[in-house]
């Protein structure tokens, strides 16, 4: 991940399909009423996701392109304007590249993550609202 605000970082995760549903059927739920337009559509060989969310006191609009086989390799981009701004930040862009580097490391289960300056993470229980927990 990249972005004008921050320096570049890579997080490591752990996938599989059950994870996987598991963790975007959360996502779509943590939104919940937060949103009130949340969409994605195929244009061609990319994704295009839009969405409106309010975020605090402000209002997040979102446009997110996503290209690749989604297999082995994807690369993205999204872009999202605060108004009014959050923290004094009105625009903010990531870059998100992700490519399957093999089988999850010896120790590992799926849905853990490592981030960095924070360690390896049970992503499980985020899903399940009870915040990170350390990856056993």
């Amino acid at each position: 991940m990249q972005s004008a605000d921050a320096p570049s970082h890579t997080v490591r995760q752990c996938v599989d399909a059950a994870t996987d549903r598991r963790m975007q059927e959360s996502a779509r739920s943590a939104q919940g009423s937060a949103c009130t337009s949340d969409s994605w559509r195929r244009d061609g060989e990319r994704f295009v996701g839009e969405s409106v969310c309010r975020v605090g006191g402000s209002v997040a609009t979102s446009r997110s392109v996503f290209a690749g086989d989604f297999a082995a390799a994807y690369r993205g981009e999204v872009e999202t304007r605060f108004e009014p701004p959050v923290d004094g930040v009105a625009r903010s862009t990531v870059k998100i590249t992700g490519r399957w580097t093999g089988p999850c490391p010896p120790g590992w289960a799926p849905g853990d993550m490592e981030i960095p300056g924070v360690g390896r993470l049970g992503v499980d229980a985020l899903t399940r609202g009870r915040g990170p927990s350390p990856a056993k």
